[in-house]
């Protein structure tokens, strides 16, 4: 009985170990597609609505931020991003009621417009995917309180990345 043991304990352990290692797990790349880019930007809209920085300024990169930032006055150009979304939210008209239209991805960028129901209102927007989600690099413009419709400019220095 014990030769047997032994002999199932060792056929059992004989085909735990080979001289070659396992090959690394590796999970499969996804090339993006239309499906986030309309739920990025309803986030992102919803989040500035709410004045909400700490939900707005992830769904944003390096230029979607820098864009946002350039609808303020000159002298507040150097503050974060999250004090830059209460601080427009308080001077535009907020985007309650739109759709996105026309999304259309290509590789890591994608566009789409937002297009507002009940008034006058479409925007472009911009968006690209470097494997972490889509982020927004143009947001779509504003419109003031004060009437004046003003898209988002790009900011000397901070080149609008292409694919």
């Amino acid at each position: 009985m014990l030769a047997v043991a032994v002999l199932v304990a060792a056929l059992a352990l004989g085909g735990c170990g080979d001289d070659e290692p396992s090959p690394a797990r590796t999970i499969p790349f996804e090339p993006p597609t239309e499906r986030g880019v309309g739920g990025t930007i309803r986030d992102y809209v919803r989040a500035l609505n709410d004045g909400d920085g700490q939900r707005a300024c992830p769904l944003l990169d390096e230029n979607g931020q820098a864009s946002l930032i350039s609808f303020l006055p000159s002298s507040n150009r150097a503050i974060p991003c999250e004090t830059a979304v209460k601080r427009v939210a308080r001077q535009v008209v907020p985007l309650r009621r739109f759709r996105i239209e026309r999304v259309k991805v290509s590789g890591r960028s994608a566009t789409a417009e937002v297009k507002a129901i009940g008034r006058p209102y479409s925007s472009g927007v911009l968006l690209s995917n470097r494997g972490d989600g889509w982020k927004i690099s143009f947001p779509p413009g504003l419109e003031s309180k004060s009437g004046n419709r003003k898209p988002p400019r790009a900011v000397p220095g901070v080149p609008l990345e292409k694919e």
